[in-house]
């Protein structure tokens, strides 16, 4: 962009005034403070010819006035500067006058734009407003403007004597990396914000696939039912009729049963019991008087025996009589009771074989008792039973009913299942489709979370800065040793740096301007004002080098405020050498040095009276 000139009305010290920046080439801006002699050249308001296009342009000064403050003290109102500008890619006359005022007669505290060749004003209803298309115009910010086309009397001019956090502001800012900062905080606040909606995701993903599986587990259950509902209809019915038949079979045999007849046949088997009863006693009684029979004729033999044993075994005197027994008289006494005791045993024999006969007809008899008992208990049983079923058949008949009726409603009942399968398959199917979506929602969310992640480093301190810083260093490094050669004649060597070395041997991340003195100090604050002003210089332009190779407006002049400062006279030619170089059309020198007027070959002279500063030629 090209900025032709400037018409300055009651601003800070200025009166009126008027200024063309095009094809100006190298100009010494010069002060004269008629107000105050012992003020010399200050001011004068050299200076605030760059306030007035600042304010211009971007509402605000270099030294931060702004609103009423800029108004000339004396005049109090009608403020007003004027810029005229150009761009020269374009095709045709594209002239654009910017316009600010502050409390001005007409114009009130506007700020407008217009288009000349078209007579379009380009203006919004509000000052905020059209100061975003006055920026979108230009191509850049008041900070980028600043470090562009302006230079000195600012911390850059210092650069080197500023700490390493100040000097990565200033560095950040020349290069613009603060849009990757603000780039950073909106990809991280996405990145929050897709976390949360992420999880969010994730909790109605985990709620979705739990009812999912649910719903599966119940359709899962109801087919089964379903399927099996028949089987099971055929097996109730099968047992319904299993008990219909059991009942019609009770009731058909329990209607045919004679009562009478069964009590005609329960007394019988009792008369029976009586008859086997009575003969049992008279076993009974005959096996006890032959077992008594019996005992006698025992007695008797046992008797016997003893006598024939005791008298064979007699010898000497009788224990009876005392008389001596002969053998004689032994063996016939011995025969004596032999011959009684053959028909003793004889009888004994008998009688045990009659014994024997009376108790096999006792057993006999208490046999026939036993079954005749057997079977009066089944007669008197199939006699109650007879008689129960009487009572009961009613209640069988109901069973009847209940059977046959359970069989029909069994038969005309709907499978529930099969409605039940089909709803639980609905909701399983809307539920899976649900979880499915959710999952592919998940999966896109946590891929932008994962890409917002990725902005998030690439915009941090550790990505595009760096990378940028790294990519700018060659670059400051080549101008910085090019103009220290043209300032220093090659005596002071300038480096910048990423990295700072550490005296335990240790590298770290430090941004640091390395200044080495091949006639002084090995550092910068070692070497006098003076050196230190040459470093600043060529600091100052090497970072102004970068700045117009980064800007994204390119401007066709540029403005040094008092950067001879310090510098000696020797030095001063080898920096305007250095100027002369600069690609830029118009180039404002603001110094109060007397002896820089021979270095310049156009002067622009600001003369302060009576209050006011104008310019003269």
């Amino acid at each position: 962009m090209k900025i032709s000139s400037m018409t300055v009305e009651n601003f800070l010290s200025f009166g009126k005034a008027e200024f063309n920046f095009e094809d100006a080439g190298l100009v010494l801006v010069e002060g004269e403070n008629q107000d105050d002699e012992s003020a010399k050249s200050n001011g004068s308001g050299k200076s605030a010819m760059i306030d007035a296009l600042v304010w211009c342009l971007f509402g605000t000064t270099l030294r931060g006035y702004e609103n009423d403050e800029v108004i000339h003290r004396k005049v109090g109102k009608d403020c007003l500067v004027t810029v005229f500008l150009h761009d020269p890619k374009l095709k045709g006359d594209n002239i654009y006058c910017i316009s600010r005022a502050r409390k001005h007669s007409a114009l009130k505290n506007t700020l407008r734009i217009l288009r000349m060749n078209e007579g379009m004003d380009l203006s919004k209803p509000s000052n905020s407003e059209t100061q975003e298309v006055i920026e979108k115009l230009l191509g850049c910010s008041r900070r980028t403007f600043l470090s562009s086309v302006v230079f000195g009397q600012d911390r850059a001019y210092r650069f080197s004597s500023l700490t390493d956090k100040e000097q990565k502001g200033i560095l950040d800012e020349v290069l613009g990396v603060e849009r990757f900062a603000h780039a950073c905080s909106i990809a991280r606040a996405r990145k929050s914000a897709l976390e949360v909606v992420a999880t969010t995701v994730r909790n109605n993903l985990e709620r979705a696939e739990e009812e999912r599986d649910v719903a599966k587990e119940e359709m899962t259950d109801h087919r089964k039912k379903d399927a099996s509902f028949e089987s099971d209809r055929k097996d109730r019915i099968d047992k319904e009729r299993e008990g219909l038949r059991k009942a019609k079979v009770w009731i058909k045999k329990n209607t045919k049963v004679n009562t009478a007849r069964l009590k005609k046949v329960a007394d019988r088997a009792q008369r029976t019991v009586t008859n086997f009863v009575k003969a049992s006693d008279i076993a009974t009684a005959a096996v006890t008087e032959a077992k008594i029979l019996r005992a006698g004729a025992k007695v008797q033999v046992d008797e016997l025996r003893a006598h024939v044993k005791r008298h064979e075994s007699l010898t000497g005197d009788c224990p009876t009589c005392g008389q001596r027994v002969d053998d004689t008289q032994r063996e016939r006494v011995v025969g004596d009771f032999k011959k009684k005791l053959g028909p003793a045993v004889k009888a004994l024999e008998k009688v045990d074989a009659a014994v024997a006969e009376i108790e096999q007809q006792m057993v006999a008899a208490r046999s026939d008792l036993h079954d005749a008992n057997q079977a009066v208990l089944a007669a008197q049983k199939a006699l109650n039973d007879g008689v129960g079923a009487g009572a009961d058949l009613n209640a069988w008949k109901q069973r009847v009913e209940v059977h046959e009726k359970r069989i029909v409603e069994i038969n005309n009942e709907k499978n529930p299942y099969t409605s039940l399968a089909e709803k639980t398959e609905t909701k399983y199917m809307k539920r899976f489709k649900e979880a499915k979506l959710l999952m592919k929602q998940l999966e896109a969310d946590e891929a932008q979370v994962s890409q917002s992640g990725f902005w998030v480093e690439a915009f941090g301190t550790r990505g595009l800065r760096s990378l940028l810083l790294d990519n700018s260093l060659p670059l400051l490094n080549e101008e910085a040793t090019r103009v220290s050669q043209a300032i220093t004649g090659g005596s002071i060597s300038i480096t910048f740096s990423a990295t700072s070395d550490l005296k335990s041997g240790k590298t770290i991340d430090r941004f640091e301007v390395k200044v080495d003195n091949k006639h002084g100090a090995g550092s910068y604050s070692g070497n006098s004002a003076g050196e230190r002003a040459k470093v600043d210089l060529c600091v100052g332009l090497a970072l102004q080098r970068l700045v117009a190779s980064r800007a994204t407006a390119a401007f066709n002049l540029v403005f040094m405020d008092e950067v001879f400062d310090h510098l000696d006279s020797a030095a001063h030619e080898r920096v305007v050498e250095v100027l002369s170089d600069l690609d830029k059309e118009s180039i404002f020198v603001v110094s109060h040095e007397e002896d820089l007027k021979a270095w310049f070959p156009h002067t622009l002279r600001v003369v302060k009276r009576n209050g006011f500063s104008a310019v003269e030629q």
